[in-house]
């Protein structure tokens, strides 16, 4: 966090980083509807017009660093090896892992836990970390498509 003098509190910036994400977000759908609907309606808007979608990803990406505190005092740097979990993943816990998968919301959640949790089996995270970044391809490809279908009715 910054602070400003000795003896004043530190400044926190979590509140408009919120702020910055919620519409940096709003910003971020409104622009990629105004690129696909020039796309399907062949609007000749040139290529600066489309440049226009990095103004609203900078300030979507200065919302996350202020939410996160970027800004600290200090620097620690730990030169120790991380500690991995090295543990082959047995069959009674992929036969739960796809169990959780097979539930509704509660897969996404689980798997965002088994990608980003220090703990877990290095083999699991790796593959719930995969398993995230497919299902983000796959997502986007179908809400293009979905776009795509719904603005050329």
């Amino acid at each position: 966090m910054l602070s400003r003098g000795s003896n004043e509190n530190p400044v926190s910036y979590k509140i408009p980083g919120v702020i910055l994400l919620i519409t940096a977000c709003i910003w971020v759908c409104l622009d990629s509807y105004a690129i696909i609907d020039g796309l399907i309606n062949e609007y000749n808007w040139g290529i600066q017009s489309y440049l226009w979608i990095f103004i609203p990803i900078s300030v979507l990406l200065a919302g996350i660093f202020m939410i996160q505190g970027q800004g600290a005092t200090s620097i620690k740097i730990d030169l120790a090896p991380p500690k991995v979990n090295n543990e082959p993943v047995t069959v009674s816990d992929w036969l739960l892992t796809y169990f959780l998968l097979s539930l509704p919301v509660i897969n996404l959640i689980m798997l965002f836990v088994w990608a980003f949790n220090k703990s877990e089996k290095q083999s699991k995270s790796n593959w719930a970390k995969a398993f995230l970044i497919w299902t983000l391809i796959v997502s986007f490809i179908y809400l293009l498509i979905i776009a795509l279908v719904a603005l050329s009715m």
